[in-house]
């Protein structure tokens, strides 16, 4: 609202999960909400970016294990939702983590996902302003089972996923740069 930065926390797993904004400047609570109802526990992952286009950050909330891989995203100043979709199949419960970039300069940001545990190294970049898929592949081996964490920046038009081995990215949008699913 005053054009600085904001903190957006969110708690984890065992209490009721809730999603904060903070200004930066005095700490004092912006938003306050139960990103996917008062019943849910599991915890949740966090992220940043102009998703609808408006010219302001959006939150991003990816629920962590118990939750499925639901994303959802909400207005910073409101808290309205702006849309929700499940990254994964809805079966999967190991949790969804979320980063978020511009990655082709039209001032809306693409969301990361990346699978929690039991989902492998699988992480998928979707696009708005509907959810279509711009990539989807395994950063590490397809049988490495304990999820993996993604951060995301504009400046590179690459995402880092790391598991503690080494960094594998790459362009989007160009064949063979990055692993393929396997059929």
């Amino acid at each position: 609202k005053d054009g600085r930065a904001d903190i957006i926390a969110a708690t984890g797993a065992g209490v009721p999960t809730r999603v904060r904004v903070f200004d930066a400047a005095t700490q004092a609570i912006l938003q306050d909400f139960a990103p996917f109802g008062d019943g849910f526990s599991g915890g949740a992952f966090v992220a940043a970016g102009d998703y609808d286009g408006d010219g302001r950050q959006d939150v991003i909330v990816g629920a962590d294990a118990g939750g499925g891989p639901r994303v959802s995203v909400f207005d910073a100043l409101s808290g309205a939702s702006i849309t929700s979709f499940f990254a994964y199949e809805m079966t999967f419960t190991g949790g969804v983590r979320v980063a978020a970039f511009d990655i082709n300069g039209t001032g809306r940001s693409a969301i990361v996902t990346a699978a929690g545990v039991g989902g492998g190294s699988r992480v998928s970049i979707y696009s708005g302003p509907g959810i279509t898929v711009v990539d989807d592949f395994f950063a590490y081996d397809a049988t490495q089972n304990g999820g993996v964490y993604v951060g995301a920046g504009s400046a590179t038009r690459k995402t880092v996923a790391s598991t503690g081995a080494p960094v594998v990215s790459g362009q989007f949008g160009k064949p063979g740069t990055l692993p393929a699913l396997p059929a």
